[in-house]
């Protein structure tokens, strides 16, 4: 199974349900656990899927379910 890579000077906890992006910043002195990595880009993709009916993952709309060469 897997461990926890923490140390003496940090404790790295593990992403849950509660906490999906949880990631430890290698802060100096200290690193330190802190939540919503990428939170930026996360919210500007999931706003533009959102927006614009298009799942750029995917690549389909998201009402259709059809990619753009099949429209």
């Amino acid at each position: 199974m897997f461990s926890t890579p923490s140390t003496k000077d940090a404790e790295w906890l593990r992403t849950d349900h509660r906490h999906p992006r949880r990631y430890l910043s290698f802060n100096v002195p200290k690193p330190v656990m802190k939540d919503n990595l990428m939170y930026d880009a996360f919210d500007f993709w999931a706003r533009l899927s959102k927006d614009f009916d298009y799942d750029v993952v995917r690549g389909v709309f998201a009402s259709t379910k059809k990619t753009k060469d099949e429209l």
